[in-house]
């Protein structure tokens, strides 16, 4: 596996020049920023600023689980407009969420993701997610950016949660400071997908007519198998009548946080 450092920064950083993010990359050999979405002028600030050290670029929506989630993410997604960022974490830490459900809480995490039309991930902590969503393993298909701060920076995984084995980028120290400026600091793998390799698609055990799905749930289903999530995948046949065929399988059922947003 190859690793690469990180860092991540929020509003309250404010916008680092370019040559402070050059500095960091030259000096403390960092590749990639992570930027948060929560002020439009200082986010767009960071991130061209970033790109312009030669850094690359992700960025994160805090989400707030007493507002809409789904809003939270377009709102997100209207401040990266035209930027290169490469991914949209979802970073699920906040202690609003403390007045939902575990159910509730898998059902808001879903619509947040389904909202988003970025690569995706999931920002959260073991005992965050333990207690909060139950433990719920509908979400190990994403990439996960697992929040330590034990100083090691080596990506292990000692206890895994959430159904994931693996950890895709790591947050190992909080609050530190980098080139004159605050971040955390982080080390991920240099490739990470959002779902792993695609397996071979079932026989059909059956004909006959498909089942009535409407437009929405069309798209969403779509969406998930084009991120191989869920154990969806989408199947290339090939072209006809000037057209592109594809199969669709969608297990059946689909995890209940998943179905019930479509």
């Amino acid at each position: 596996m190859t690793y690469a450092r990180a860092i991540d920064i929020s509003n309250y950083t404010g916008a680092p020049i370019a040559e402070q993010f050059r500095t960091a990359r030259i000096d403390g050999n960092y590749r990639r920023v992570i930027v948060g979405t929560q002020d439009e002028a200082i986010c767009r600030g960071q991130v061209m600023a970033a790109v312009a050290a030669g850094l690359e670029t992700e960025a994160y929506v805090y989400l707030r689980f007493d507002r809409d989630p789904a809003q939270q993410v377009e709102a997100a997604l209207a401040v990266l407009a035209g930027l290169p960022a490469g991914r949209l974490w979802l970073d699920c830490e906040d202690d609003t969420a403390s007045a939902l459900t575990e159910q509730e809480t898998i059902y808001f995490i879903a619509n947040a993701y389904t909202a988003c039309r970025l690569p995706s991930g999931i920002y959260t902590r073991r005992d965050w997610w333990e207690r909060q969503t139950g433990d719920t393993h509908d979400f190990a298909g994403l990439p996960l950016w697992n929040a330590t701060n034990d100083g090691a920076g080596d990506l292990s995984f000692p206890q895994p949660y959430g159904g994931w084995t693996a950890v895709a980028m790591e947050q190992f120290a909080f609050d530190r400071d980098v080139a004159g400026f605050n971040a955390d600091l982080n080390v991920y793998l240099v490739e990470v997908s959002d779902g792993g390799p695609v397996s071979a698609l079932p026989a059909p055990t059956e004909t006959g007519p498909p089942p009535d799905l409407s437009h929405q749930q069309l798209e969403v289903a779509a969406a998930l198998a084009i991120r191989g999530l869920f154990g969806a995948r989408l199947s290339w046949l090939g072209r006809r009548d000037s057209g592109l065929v594809y199969e669709l399988y969608i297990p059946e059922p689909l995890p209940k946080a998943v179905a019930d947003t479509l």
